[in-house]
């Protein structure tokens, strides 16, 4: 099997972009980390998508270990596509109407 493409839904990209200023007006050394964690919580979601929890609708989901952060993603033969970088405990189906 050839290897997935990965995409990144535009908001999801807005969320990562508002989330990275957030941490970086409070500490340069949490934006860095931040970083590097949503960057890792996608490589692990391209890497084996279907090693990750399913979540609602057909989604998985990466947990960001050192930030309340879930990158949820939807699988297919020949795509991952990064739906959300969500907070875990904010409108947990704000961003359901992306699929």
């Amino acid at each position: 099997m050839s290897p997935r493409r990965l995409d990144i839904h535009p908001a999801a990209a807005d969320e990562v972009e508002a989330a990275l200023g957030w941490y970086r007006q409070r500490s340069l050394d949490a934006a860095q980390r931040f970083v590097l964690e949503v960057n890792e919580a996608i490589f692990k979601a391209l890497e084996a998508p279907e090693r990750w929890p399913a979540y609602t609708r057909g989604t998985r989901h990466v947990k960001t270990p050192g930030f309340p952060l879930l990158v949820i993603y939807h699988v297919t033969e020949t795509r991952v596509l990064i739906l959300a970088v969500a907070h875990g405990s904010r409108e947990p189906n704000y961003w359901k109407n992306r699929l």
